[in-house]
């Protein structure tokens, strides 16, 4: 979005609008967090970022067609930025923390998490602007172009772990295997073995509160 704002403003858009579109649309996706959490809870995470894989992979070229088109035009910026954004925004932001960790058994999910996140956050994260103003160079619609493309690789890798989570053939989910993807769970029904992993015991907090 950072980016974004930038875009409109270069190209006509009003500062004052497209803060206020701005405000909207990280409003929008902090209210709208609340279902996208209960569906997670409800259907698995895995099931909430293969839907958002797929909106953004649909949803993410239009919305930039239009927001190139109009730029200047304050309810195509609403209609677009504010709720078109802000609702594929919340769905690809609210489970991604969960996501990323339910992927490790406890032993290692700090250093999974770790490198995982912060490398992908930093590569993709850090050049994404650069390569969005880049790919203004090939087309007007290049930043679109990106966006639904991280959408279909988002879905891909999502399904391709579901499929294979179901076959028996990975092991994840380790917190909810059955509720990573309801509907898509293992043939066998049993929850992913993790021989190597040493369980702590349970701890006491009332005993621990006590001392």
């Amino acid at each position: 979005m950072v980016w974004t704002n930038s875009f409109l403003k270069k190209h006509g858009a009003s500062p004052n609008a497209v803060m206020s579109a701005g405000i909207c649309a990280r409003f929008l996706q902090m209210v709208v967090s609340f279902f996208v959490g209960w569906l997670a809870d409800i259907y698995g995470v895995a099931f909430v970022t293969l839907l958002s894989g797929a909106v953004l992979g649909c949803a993410g070229f239009p919305l930039f067609i239009l927001l190139a088109t109009y730029p200047d035009s304050l309810i195509n910026l609403f209609l677009t930025y504010s709720i078109g954004y802000g609702l594929i925004g919340a769905m690809v932001g609210t489970v991604v923390f969960m996501y990323c960790a339910e992927l490790f058994p406890t032993s290692v999910r700090n250093l999974g998490v770790g490198i995982s996140y912060n490398v992908g956050f930093g590569l993709f994260g850090g050049f994404a602007p650069l390569v969005a103003e880049a790919s203004l160079q090939w087309s007007v619609y290049g930043p679109g172009l990106l966006l639904s493309g991280a959408g279909l690789i988002t879905f891909l890798s999502v399904a391709t772990s579901v499929m294979g989570l179901r076959a028996g053939k990975l092991k994840l989910a380790y917190l909810r295997p059955e509720l990573y993807c309801r509907g898509f769970a293992r043939v066998d029904r049993k929850a992913p073995d993790f021989p190597n992993v040493v369980v702590p015991p349970a701890v006491d907090c009332e005993k621990v509160a006590g001392m």
